[in-house]
């Protein structure tokens, strides 16, 4: 009945996420929202189920499993947001600038992190700072003088004219009632997705309790993929229909946003102590691993199928890791 229910609760959330981030792409486009700024706002609303378990588990005194579930989260990410999307689309593209930006915030949050597992300064510190860094970034990308001509990327001229076509569609109709009834489909929609993760997560979770499996694999692998596979729907979708600029700031944001909501935040409301030094592996491991992939990618301009393979085979090890 658990494996019933997780499986069926599982495809609900990942239909109602293809929707919501198709919602979300025509909104915001609609409005001239930079195609960076769609990314960061789809992994806002994909990142719920991974926030919200890992704050469940902090406040049920399992902070492994928090932690667990978000740098789990975080590394299936990378294979499932940037390596799945390029093997069915081949080769993606995006801007070193947009990139730059993404990896400086990401490793200045992940940072934080580690110094939160170490217990330097009160959780709160870093969790304020997190703030001030994101609130800075999105004054970046949202400032066209400092972001740079990123709202239409250099995809494809046909792309190019599809985004421009459904701009100016859009921007007629986004008044009024259509602008209330895009936004209720966008917040049922959120909260939709939510509701089908957290089912499916404590199903699962339910399930690898009675067989007997330690809490390493319930949260740094099962809870933390059932949780990403909004995130994966919403990269394949920006991956095909609006460009690698998008795909790549809804994956990094991800992984931002993960960090800051997931860590960093429950630190700084329960203290420090929400991250267990037991923990502090894995905080490094996120770092490593994003540290290089951001070098990877500034020198490559894109995502080549055998980085996508890498990424992959990352991910693999690392779930050999937990298991063993």
């Amino acid at each position: 009945m658990l494996l019933v229910l997780g499986i069926a609760s599982a495809v609900l959330s990942v239909s109602i996420s293809y929707f919501l981030v198709h919602r979300l792409e025509k909104f915001f486009t609609g409005i001239e929202f930079s195609v960076v700024g769609i990314g960061l706002l789809s992994a806002l609303a994909a990142d719920t189920p991974e926030i919200t378990s890992a704050v469940t588990a902090v406040i049920a005194k399992q902070p492994d499993i928090g932690v667990g579930v978000i740098i789990g989260s975080n590394i299936f990410n990378f294979a499932a947001l940037l390596g799945l999307p390029v093997l069915l689309n081949k080769t993606v593209t995006f801007q070193r600038n947009t990139l730059f930006k993404l990896g400086l915030l990401a490793t200045t949050n992940a940072l934080f992190a580690i110094f939160v597992g170490f217990h330097l300064l009160p959780g709160l510190i870093w969790f304020l700072l997190s703030i001030l860094a994101m609130s800075v970034y999105v004054v970046f990308i949202s400032d066209k003088r400092l972001s740079g001509n990123n709202r239409v990327n250099k995809i494809t001229q046909t792309q190019d004219h599809n985004l421009k076509s459904a701009e100016k569609s859009l921007n007629g109709r986004l008044s009024g009632k259509h602008f209330r009834v895009a936004i209720l489909q966008i917040s049922v929609a959120v909260l939709l997705v939510i509701s089908m993760s957290v089912i499916a997560e404590h199903s699962f979770a339910d399930l690898g309790h009675n067989l007997g499996l330690s809490q390493a694999i319930i949260g740094d692998i099962i809870l933390a993929v059932i949780t990403s596979l909004p995130n994966a729907v919403a990269a394949l979708y920006l991956a095909k229909n609006v460009s690698g600029d998008a795909l790549i700031s809804e994956a990094i944001n991800s992984n931002t946003i993960n960090v800051i909501a997931g860590i960093l935040l429950p630190a700084a409301v329960f203290s420090s102590s929400a991250t267990a030094l037991n923990s502090n592996f894995l905080l490094w491991l996120n770092m490593i691993i994003l540290t290089g992939l951001m070098a990877t990618l500034y020198i490559s301009k894109r995502i080549t199928p055998k980085i996508a393979v890498v990424l992959i085979l990352v991910y693999v090890g690392f779930v050999v890791y937990v298991a063993a």
